[in-house]
């Protein structure tokens, strides 16, 4: 039982040594580079970013108020949130809509519940919109 304890003892310190060796390898792995572009910006150009739940164009740049709100203070101001009328955008998605400036989309929620399929728009002054002509 003293060897049992002696050996479980040691497993915090293997496993410290094991991820400062290793850490860096495995933080790497698990994230997304933040600089990996998905498309041109609509509005000038530049690459678009990810950026937790939303894309943006990469010459955005906010800073945090004294009041405690963010507010931007350079680049385009172009952005694109991840959920719109109920349907989450993926990677994908964002990609094609960026390439060419059109995508059809199933699955939106109306505010009444109802579900409705409508071509995405890459607006240049809003991120997006819907476009209901077709």
């Amino acid at each position: 039982m003293n060897l049992f304890r002696k050996e479980v003892a040691g497993i915090p310190r293997q496993v410290g040594e094991s991820v400062s060796l290793n850490g860096d390898a495995i933080r790497s792995r698990q994230r997304k580079p933040e600089t990996e572009s998905y498309g041109p910006c609509p509005k000038c150009g530049q690459p678009v970013i990810r950026k937790g739940k939303f894309w943006q164009c990469s010459t955005n740049k906010r800073e945090k108020q004294s009041d405690g709100t963010w507010q931007t203070v350079g680049g385009c101001g172009w952005k694109l949130y991840q959920t719109i009328c109920g349907k989450t955008l993926t990677d994908p998605m964002v990609r094609t809509l960026l390439e060419k400036r059109r995508i059809h989309v199933n699955g939106f929620l109306s505010k009444a519940g109802k579900k409705f399929s409508v071509d995405l728009i890459a607006d240049y002054e809003r991120g997006s919109k819907l476009d209901f002509d077709e």
